[in-house]
């Protein structure tokens, strides 16, 4: 009789403890009633999401989305989902936000939210931006969605936002560019110095060293000429009369070069001579 009575305690308090334990867990979406208005589950994730339970959020606003497929707050709800995704950050969840957003835009093209839909999956690659000499390509990716947000939304309140969102990424850009063609030049390699400043100035002409790009350009062009001038051939062949229109084109360029560093940024005045240099 006496034997027993431990082990009844014993029993007791093990079903006291697990008792205790699963008072402990949670499920997350215990308190989420499918037969609930869908506003009240609507103001339920929004909730969660503003107290970062972002799971939550996200389960509540499909439970919303499956049980009142025809609610006003559907569009809101997609948004909202891809919203959780955002607002948790890091790169896996970045990319799920990037998909509901871009799910969104397919769905709901036509209401106001799809600019801003637009406006974060560009923010989305201009988070993850790396400095202009690492890898380009978030860079890239939040160059095309800044222009497509500001081609498809012209009339968007977001414009201002985007365009300067834009200049920053082409400084990245132009950057990167601005450091390879100077590598080529102080290499020298002036054939594809040429080719990066060239593209360089005529993409990004709003860069902050589009003057330094425009002279380095111009001085690349007159190496070339030096180098192709130290190619003789007989005066009236066809070799010569290429290399005397080469001359000339290149001649040209580099006038062009100076005369825009001079005329749009004119505290640059060390060029004038290699103005005058390249014109006679």
């Amino acid at each position: 009789m006496f034997r027993r009575i431990p082990v009844l305690m014993l029993l007791g308090i093990l079903a006291f403890s697990a008792a205790c334990t699963n008072k402990k867990v949670k499920n997350p979406i215990a308190n989420v009633d499918s037969k609930q208005p869908d506003k009240v589950l609507f103001d339920r994730a929004m909730d969660a999401l503003k107290h970062n339970r972002y799971d939550v959020a996200r389960l509540t606003l499909q439970t919303l989305i499956n049980t009142y497929p025809d609610s006003e707050f559907i569009a809101r709800a997609k948004l909202g989902v891809a919203d959780s995704w955002y607002v948790e950050g890091g790169s896996a969840a970045l990319a799920q936000a990037e998909n509901e957003y871009s799910d969104f835009k397919t769905f709901f093209p036509n209401m106001p939210e799809a600019a801003e839909a637009q406006l974060k999956i560009a923010n989305i690659h201009y988070q993850q931006m790396e400095k202009p000499d690492r890898d380009f390509t978030h860079a890239m990716r939040a160059e095309q969605e800044y222009r497509a947000l500001i081609q498809q939304f012209p009339e968007s309140k977001l414009l201002p936002e985007a365009e300067q969102r834009l200049r920053e990424v082409q400084e990245v850009l132009a950057d990167r560019e601005f450091d390879i063609g100077r590598f080529y030049y102080m290499r020298p390699s002036y054939p594809a110095a040429i080719a990066r400043l060239q593209s360089l100035v005529d993409r990004y002409p709003m860069y902050s060293k589009a003057d330094e790009s425009l002279y380095l350009l111009g001085q690349s062009y007159e190496s070339e000429i030096a180098v192709i001038q130290q190619q003789k051939y007989e005066e009236g062949s066809a070799a010569w009369k290429g290399q005397q229109s080469l001359i000339k084109d290149f001649t040209d360029k580099a006038g062009a070069a100076y005369s825009k560093v001079l005329t749009r940024y004119p505290r640059i005045r060390s060029c004038a001579d290699a103005v005058r240099t390249a014109q006679i």
